[in-house]
């Protein structure tokens, strides 16, 4: 079955299908296990495992440092303006810290009088015709981030969360009681808790808002 989207004029599937509710009502480990992992991943707001190398539009802040959608980096491959013919920035022009972002070093400033000549640092408020605009404040990065293995925090608390749905029937009932003995549930399905959420947040990318 197909249904049209709000803002979209062509019909999308269906996002359930009774194949995957089927599964679902199985207790698929599987299933459970690939559902924890992106309930973190989008919690954590990154991908964290496995490494990967990436290229992504990023902004500047104020001081022209890049903040990376990663809290783990490893290497950067190239920084380049966002416009065609542009140069590469010459990779000594600047450092990176593996939690996540680009600081450009000190240099001398001069003019980059056509785009594809500016392979110098563009955030400087004095060059006032230089190539880069400034309100175009990004650049283009190839990096490579993640883990190569999953960090065991992590993976403990996916574990967690599979358990506790694979245990516990979906249902609105919040407590059962048989004569003197009274069990009362938690919350439902792939919910972190806030002792989860604390474990996690080392690895919890920034709001960059």
């Amino acid at each position: 079955m197909s249904t049209p989207f709000p803002g979209e004029n062509d019909p999308v599937p269906a996002l359930l299908s009774d194949d995957d509710y089927g599964t679902f009502a199985s207790l698929d480990t599987d299933y459970f296990l690939a559902a924890a992992g992106d309930r973190i991943r989008q919690y954590l707001g990154w991908h964290l495992f496995p490494s990967l190398t990436t290229t992504r539009l990023c902004y500047l802040s104020g001081d022209g440092t890049i903040l990376l959608p990663t809290r783990h980096l490893t290497a950067v491959v190239q920084v380049s303006p966002p416009w065609p013919g542009a140069s590469a920035i010459d990779e000594t022009a600047y450092t990176f810290d593996e939690r996540g972002w680009i600081s450009f070093l000190p240099m001398s400033y001069g003019f980059a009088p056509t785009p594809t000549s500016a392979d110098l640092w563009p955030l400087d408020t004095v060059r006032l015709f230089d190539a880069y605009r400034k309100h175009e404040a990004r650049m283009n990065v190839t990096f490579t981030h993640g883990y190569s293995q999953i960090p065991p925090t992590v993976a403990a608390v996916g574990y967690e969360l599979v358990m506790r749905a694979l245990e516990k029937p979906a249902g609105v009932a919040q407590q059962v009681q048989a004569g003197p003995y009274q069990f009362r549930f938690g919350e439902f399905g792939l919910v972190l808790t806030n002792d989860q959420k604390n474990r996690l947040s080392q690895y919890m990318l920034p709001s960059l808002t």
